[in-house]
């Protein structure tokens, strides 16, 4: 009897797989602030089609420009706002919208696969290893060609169960329910070679709007996989300080550069404060193997 209801339960966890598997996961959003969002891009993305640094440049100081108009309490003769409703405000509209990318998706499937890689603790202060564990293979994301010529991708967890899924352009973008490209797709399978993308970051505030976070294109000096190879790849870092601590983060996503498929992604966390409890500097590097 006991056997036969761990059969049913493995039955039964099959299924709920199953039904997350098809839960559909939209690109976050802005929600009363898209419309600003919307404004702010159609004010500025002349610039985009310059090209260039330069027109990159200025379609990101259009878009603060564009925040400082559009948004409650920007101007001065605007009048007072709610802070957290000027936080959304400015945020949606400095997001943009990714630039303008060509197919880079052409097969009828992709399988990324995290092949290894490694999880580090350091010493804030000397930034000596303290502990240091391997990451266990497992299987990422997969992207499946749709009769639409979308493609929709499924996530999967620690234990190869999938989670929700999502689908994106062959340029790699994120669509919402209305097939509109909202963000870059983290972690393209094939570059993108973009000039930079944008991607949500989930905001820390409960209720509050995803951040846009910029990653730049280039070449990535820094050997994050320690192979001796430049990759191609895109960077994005940030920090912040105060009075008592300061902190910062790195993220970085690597191409190779003969094949264009990508083969890492690292990133990093760091603060140094009075308390023990909250100083820390943490690593991750995922090598990644396309099929």
């Amino acid at each position: 009897m006991k056997r036969a209801w761990r059969r049913l339960g493995g039955l039964g966890l099959l299924l709920l797989a199953w039904v997350l598997a098809q839960q559909f996961s939209p690109p976050p959003d802005f929600g009363q602030w898209e419309a600003v969002r919307q404004r702010a891009h159609a004010q500025c993305q002349g610039y985009l089609s310059q090209g260039g640094g330069q027109g990159i440049q200025g379609y990101f100081a259009c878009l603060q420009q564009a925040a400082f108009q559009l948004c409650p309490g920007g101007m001065p003769f605007q009048g007072p706002t709610d802070p957290m409703s000027y936080a959304a405000c400015n945020a949606a509209a400095t997001a943009g919208y990714p630039y303008p990318g060509k197919p880079v998706l052409t097969g009828p499937s992709y399988r990324v696969e995290v092949v290894g890689g490694v999880e580090r603790e350091r010493d804030p202060r000397t930034n000596q290893v303290i502990q240091e564990r391997p990451v266990t293979p497992r299987l990422l994301f997969t992207l499946e060609r749709t009769p639409q010529g979308t493609y929709r991708g499924v996530t999967y967890g620690q234990n190869g169960q999938p989670l929700s899924y999502y689908f994106v352009t062959p340029a790699c973008e994120l669509l919402t329910a209305n097939n509109q490209p909202a963000w870059d797709g983290i972690l393209c399978p094939l570059n993108p070679r973009k000039p930079y993308l944008v991607t949500p970051l989930p905001s820390p505030i409960p209720g509050m709007p995803p951040n846009p976070r910029f990653f730049q294109a280039g070449r990535l000096q820094d050997d994050f996989d320690g192979d001796g190879v430049v990759e191609e790849g895109y960077l994005a870092t940030g920090g912040s300080g105060g009075r008592s601590f300061t902190s910062g983060w790195a993220e970085a996503w690597g191409y190779d550069p003969r094949t264009a498929r990508l083969k890492f992604w690292y990133s990093m966390a760091a603060r140094e404060s009075q308390s023990a409890a909250t100083t820390y500097n943490m690593e991750r590097l995922l090598l990644l193997r396309v099929r």
